[in-house]
């Protein structure tokens, strides 16, 4: 079988230098050889990185409280990128059984080949067996509240550098030893269009990344939630920021919890880049979704009640984790949480909150025994 990296050296030798984004899309999600396209793909300790629920059900359990709050009878619960389905898993555990039965769980996870082994997985651990499609094309508009952590990270981007001539675009040539390398090209028309709310704002010599596919998700989403509410996990933040004072990009890639070479190895390393979530934000106002949170992951979990939670479940170990703000030991402020409404729902389940209200913070380490008491929780991510 000819090996993705071979496929993508036939193609530029056949077309001449491709589009970043479209070797991200094939390094990720090629369906044969793409990363995430991996039957035994998996984070945590044994995958590349870890995500928040890879520290056990914390994140779960305290995202559970609004759940309940909104599941009323024709409800659903739908979750973007699900992976192992950890998450999910550790909301159905927290969840009443009233509020079980009232839920349809829905779990968005485009590659064929993993959605069984997902949804046996699912049901083996909460009893509940989710309905599995590939996108939410298929998903009726109803009463929807949408879960997505660390998917936006992962749509495929363009990368951008401002020159003195207007915008260049990063493109995958070969070298003479047939190695993958970057060249620059003037970004084409559809490119350069898609980025002209950025481009006056970048300063020369940045970089940026844009996912176009960011705006047909979140399309998707808008058409789903009638009336609900998505909260979105990542890693990124506002425009000015990230990117307004200059920034030689954020793109990367992990092995093993290292960081590895972007092009190299194809369908065998983890892509990814920051949110800009200001263009999130920008472009889910246009879809009619409004912004009723932003700000650290940590603080609305805190806000809902995090620390509670931890202690009902003697789990105050794992406190640290997701409120410490370095990915390397945990997943706090760098991790932003925003969460988007239709329907005035977010209101009723405590998720429309000032993230910056410094209240928030004040009374979780309070809780916690101040700031010496929140050092005193161990930080070994696992």
């Amino acid at each position: 079988m000819t090996s993705l990296a071979d496929r993508l050296r036939e193609r530029i030798r056949s077309e001449g230098p491709i589009a970043f984004s479209e070797y991200m899309n094939a390094a990720l999600y090629d369906p044969e050889d793409g990363y995430y396209a991996d039957p035994s793909f998996t984070t945590g300790r044994s995958g590349d990185f870890a995500t928040a629920p890879d520290t056990g059900p914390l994140m779960g359990a305290t995202l559970a409280e609004p759940v309940e709050a909104f599941a009323e009878q024709g409800s659903r619960l739908v979750e973007l990128g699900p992976g192992s389905g950890r998450l999910v898993t550790d909301v159905l555990d927290q969840l009443s059984e009233e509020a079980r039965q009232r839920l349809e769980v829905v779990l968005v996870e485009p590659f064929e080949a993993r959605q069984q082994a997902l949804a046996d997985r699912v049901e083996e651990d909460t009893g509940h067996r989710p309905r599995v499609v590939g996108d939410l094309e298929p998903v009726e508009p109803g009463r929807t509240f949408l879960l997505a952590n660390e998917v936006l990270d992962a749509l495929p981007v363009d990368v951008l550098a401002k020159t003195e001539d207007g915008l260049d675009a990063m493109h995958v040539d070969l070298d003479d030893g047939d190695g993958f390398v970057e060249v620059w090209q003037p970004a084409e028309p559809p490119l350069a269009e898609a980025a002209a709310p950025v481009a006056p704002r970048l300063p020369e010599g940045g970089r940026y990344e844009l996912s176009r596919g960011l705006e047909e998700l979140l399309r998707s989403v808008a058409g789903t939630l009638d009336p609900g509410v998505a909260a979105v996990f990542d890693y990124g933040g506002r425009f000015d920021d990230l990117w307004g004072q200059g920034s030689s990009g954020t793109l990367r890639a992990f092995r093993e919890h290292q960081h590895a070479e972007v092009l190299e190895d194809p369908g065998e390393v983890d892509l990814t880049a920051d949110v800009d979530f200001s263009r999130v934000m920008g472009l889910a106002d246009a879809l009619g979704l409004a912004e009723t949170a932003y700000g650290g992951q940590d603080r609305l979990l805190v806000h809902l009640g995090l620390v509670e939670v931890a202690r009902q479940r003697d789990r105050m170990q794992e406190v640290k984790q997701l409120l410490v703000p370095s990915r390397s030991t945990g997943f706090g402020e760098r991790f932003r949480a925003l969460v988007l409404d239709r329907g005035g729902v977010a209101d009723t389940l405590d998720l429309a909150v000032d993230l910056d209200d410094p209240d928030v913070w004040t009374r979780a380490m309070e809780d916690m025994g101040g700031e010496e008491g929140l050092a005193g929780l161990g930080s070994d991510l696992f």
